[in-house]
């Protein structure tokens, strides 16, 4: 993801998280992750958040890459 929440690529097994928040590779991630991305890329350290998809609970970790103008 960029630091305007665009998602810039996403693997196979990102793919059924992508459709439960109706959005593909090109398009703006839900605004609640897009301020956790904000906030990483602003302080160049490592965040890490849960979500929720279905029944399921992810932990998320994103890692800035603010010389490059994303987090992975």
């Amino acid at each position: 993801m960029d630091q305007l929440g665009i998602i810039l690529f996403a693997n196979p097994s990102a793919s059924n998280h992508l459709k439960d928040w109706q959005i593909k590779v090109g398009g703006h991630i839900p605004e609640r992750v897009q301020q956790i991305i904000i906030d990483a890329m602003g302080s160049g350290q490592k965040s890490e958040f849960e979500e929720n998809f279905g029944e399921e609970i992810f932990s998320f970790l994103v890692v800035p890459i603010v010389s490059e103008g994303y987090a992975n």
